[in-house]
This record gives structure tokens, C-alpha cells and sequence, in this order.
């Protein structure tokens, strides 16, 4: 199999059968696109998670219709009486979207020659990254609360309306669904859409700080309420801070995951209690989220600390290896061009001139009369005159001595006697495959 190897300046090329450099994968590396196609690209994948969501709603919807009695009731009851199955329902329903979801991104992306893997974004990366990220989402949620304290005092009938939103949104009473969605799926599924596709695409076409902002800015209004929005931006922009610095959607999964997991210890809040038991459970829980908020922000600064790349600007590829001493002295551009025969960069086949280098410069031979004359074009074919210079020379020889070299180039090559001539040029004859094997 030909190569195609780029003539330098100096007449080198690099080898073509020499392994790539490893580049960094996933996305710090992805390819430049227009501004308008990384638009485009964000628009539809959001446009993607709403509309799989929304297929998966009017499906219960329909079929809380033809199911339940509904016959006879008031508009006011039905509404009531649908509410109450998304409340009750509402968790199964997320989890039935987010492998809806899932499944049919796998396929659009083996469908497209990509592996599992390097379509989800799910490279591999240190277990230490991935626990200190979700430590920093334990630490993010219990800051949050102390935040939402203050936010209580100076905003009470709003943090009212937050608590009644956020009660009426989530069931907490079915444990094991509210973890399979709120802890495994909204984590996974969110993070692949807005981190890796959303903003991830868009880095491709716009600035990465910019491509993150906007990133932030939708995870934040997908959810429910105003308050939600303002804390779910800040955390999108942390994650994708974190993305972006580990080159792998796990970290983001991760603090994410962190990020919901404390909200189950609402379940045991709702559990009915005694006075005596309300009051040790507030303290304990008090103090453990202290705990939580000091370590988890000591984590978030440690992950931010030894990321090993860049986040608002993608890390350089390796720089290609540099030609080894060997190469520059022994490999000339016409055996490199022998073996790996193309064309110039303009599309023409190249010439002895052009893939030769001017002979070195050395100090004058003492006898100048026997001394053969370096080649004209250091690496190019010498001619018959030039190979002749040698003959008188070698002609005082004693007769028992080995046959002198024009002995052997009369016996080789008949021709008649060649008076020595100038050195003949070929500059513009250009060299074929079947001539360079003769140098």
C-alpha cells in the first residue's frame, strides 16, 4: 500500500509507515466545523431529548384515557385524577424515556461506523477522578442547602413555591424508582445530551467558554421552577468544567449522581416520627451535611487542580517526531521518494533537482587530476563521464593487481572511449521508478 508523504522544505518527508502520534481522543481534539453546522447540531439533539420525552408522555397520557374511568366526571376530577397517575407514575415514566433515549442514540452512532464507547464519550479515566467528582456533588448539594437557608429569609413566599413545586414534581415515597431515575438515569442521560452532544458540539463551531455558558444556560431551564434554573446553570457550568478538564462524560455522571443522591434522604423524612426522633434526625443531618459541604468543596478544588487538560481551550495534538540522525544522513529525498512513490504537494511528480540536496563543501584534493569530482547533484545519478575521471589513473596499476574500474566498465558496457566531458545536469528529466532503482 502507497503512502503519500509531504515534501518539506529541506526535501524530507516523514515516514508514512511510522505510527500516529496518540492524540488525546473524544472531544479536545474533535474537528473544526462552521458556527452554523455546531448550532445546528446542539439544536437537534436538544430537540431530540424533549421530543423522545414528550412521545413517551402523550403515550401514558393516551393510555390513562383509555384505562381509567373517567366517565361522568368534570374537567376539574380528570385533571385531578391524571395528575395523581403522573405523581404516582411520574418515576417509571423517567425511566422508561431515559432508555428510550439511550438505546436510539447506541444505534444512531453504530449506525455512523462509531464504537459504543467513543460515541457516548465514555472514555476511560482514573476511579480516584471519578470518586473525588462525586464527593464534589455531595459537597455542591449540601452548600445548596445552606444557600437555600438565606434564600428562605429574604425570599420566603418564593422558597414556598419552590417547596410545593419541588413536592409536587417528585415522588418519594417508592424509594428504589426515585434512585433509579433520579441517582442512575437523569445523571447518565442528561449528562450525554448537555455535556457531551449540546455543548460538546457546539465547542466544535464557537468558543468553548461561550459553547459552555449557553450548555449551562438549557440545563438550567429544563427544569421546573426559577429557583431550580438558577442552581441547575451553576452546576451545569461545573460540570462542564469538569467534562472539559477530564476529556470523559464519567466525572460529570458522577458528580451528578452525587449531585441527586443526598435528595433521598427525603424518603426518610417523610417517614412519620416522634418529636424526640425529628429533632436527633435534624442534628444529625445538620452536621453530616456540614461534613459534606467542607469536604466536597476540597474535592472540587482537588479535581480542578490536577486535571490533565485545559477548559476553555483545546490541548495541542503531540508534535510530530523529529528526523533521526540517521535519516538526515543517509536517507536522501530520491530513496525515500523510490520507496514511497507519489507526488508534490502541486500534483507534479518531482524531479532529481528538487529531491536532492547540494553536495558539502570539503577542502581541494591535493592531486585535483586523479581525484574524481563529486557528483553535481549530491544524490543523483552520476553520468559515464563522471564515473570514467578515474580511468588514467588506474591504468599505472601493476598487471597483477585487481582489474582497474575501467576494465570492468569496458567489459560491462562495450562502448567506445569517452573522452572526459563537463558533468551533465539532469534537472528537468524527472526520476521514474525504474531510474532511481539504478542509483
Amino acid at each position: 500500500m502507497n503512502a503519500t508523504p509531504e515534501f518539506t522544505n529541506n526535501g524530507f518527508v516523514t515516514n508514512p509507515t511510522a505510527p500516529a502520534a496518540p492524540t488525546q481522543g473524544g472531544l479536545l481534539n474533535d474537528r473544526k466545523v462552521s458556527v452554523w453546522r455546531a448550532i445546528l447540531s446542539a439544536v437537534c439533539y436538544f430537540i431530540f431529548y424533549f421530543g423522545l420525552r414528550l412521545i413517551v408522555e402523550v403515550g401514558y397520557t393516551i393510555y390513562l384515557y383509555a384505562t381509567l374511568p373517567l366517565e361522568g366526571l368534570s374537567d376539574a376530577a380528570i385533571e385531578e385524577m391524571i395528575n395523581q397517575a403522573y405523581f404516582d407514575d411520574g418515576n417509571w415514566l423517567m425511566i422508561v424515556a431515559d432508555i428510550l433515549i439511550f438505546l436510539v442514540l447506541a444505534i444512531i452512532f453504530l449506525a455512523r461506523g462509531k464504537t459504543f464507547a467513543e460515541g457516548m464519550g465514555m472514555k476511560k479515566t482514573k476511579v480516584s477522578s471519578v470518586l473525588l467528582a462525586f464527593l464534589a456533588g455531595l459537597g455542591l448539594t449540601c452548600a445548596l442547602g445552606f444557600v437555600m437557608i438565606f434564600v428562605e429569609l429574604l425570599f420566603p413566599g418564593l422558597m414556598k413555591d419552590y417547596n410545593d413545586t419541588m413536592d409536587a414534581s417528585y415522588n418519594m415515597n417508592t424509594l428504589i424508582p426515585y434512585i433509579l431515575a433520579g441517582v442512575i438515569g437523569a445523571p447518565l442521560i442528561e449528562e450525554l445530551i448537555f455535556r457531551h452532544l449540546v455543548t460538546g458540539r457546539l465547542s466544535r463551531g464557537i468558543p468553548r467558554i461561550v459553547a459552555i455558558l449557553i450548555g449551562s444556560a438549557l440545563f438550567g431551564i429544563i427544569h421546573g421552577h426559577p429557583l431550580q434554573w438558577a442552581y441547575a446553570a451553576v452546576l451545569g457550568f461545573v460540570m462542564s468544567c469538569v467534562y472539559f478538564s477530564y476529556d470523559s462524560i464519567w466525572v460529570p455522571i458522577a458528580m451528578h449522581a452525587g449531585f441527586n443522591s443526598l435528595s433521598v434522604l427525603a424518603y426518610f423524612q417523610a417517614m412519620e416520627m416522634t418529636e424526640s426522633q425529628e429533632i436527633l434526625f435534624g442534628v444529625v443531618l445538620f452536621l453530616v451535611e456540614i461534613a459534606l459541604a467542607l469536604f466536597g468543596l476540597i474535592a472540587l478544588v482537588v479535581l480542578l487542580i490536577r486535571r490533565p487538560h485545559s477548559i476553555f481551550k483545546k490541548t495541542p495534538l503531540p508534535a510530530a517526531p523529529a528526523l533521526s540522525a540517521f535519516d538526515v544522513m543517509y536517507q536522501t529525498p530520491a530513496s525515500i521518494y523510490r520507496e514511497f512513490p507519489s507526488t508534490t504537494a502541486s500534483g507534479a511528480i518531482p524531479t532529481v533537482a528538487e529531491m536532492t540536496i547540494p553536495a558539502p563543501t570539503a577542502a581541494a584534493p591535493q592531486n585535483a587530476e586523479t581525484a574524481a569530482p563529486a557528483p553535481a547533484n549530491f544524490g543523483a545519478i552520476p553520468t559515464v563521464a563522471e564515473l570514467t575521471k578515474t580511468v588514467p589513473a588506474a591504468a599505472e596499476a601493476p598487471a597483477a593487481a585487481t582489474p582497474a574500474p575501467a576494465e570492468q566498465i569496458e567489459t560491462t558496457l562495450p562502448v567506445e572511449p569517452i573522452q572526459p566531458v563537463e558533468p551533465i545536469r539532469a534537472e528537468a528529466t524527472p526520476l521514474s521508478d525504474e531510474t532511481g532503482g539504478q542509483q
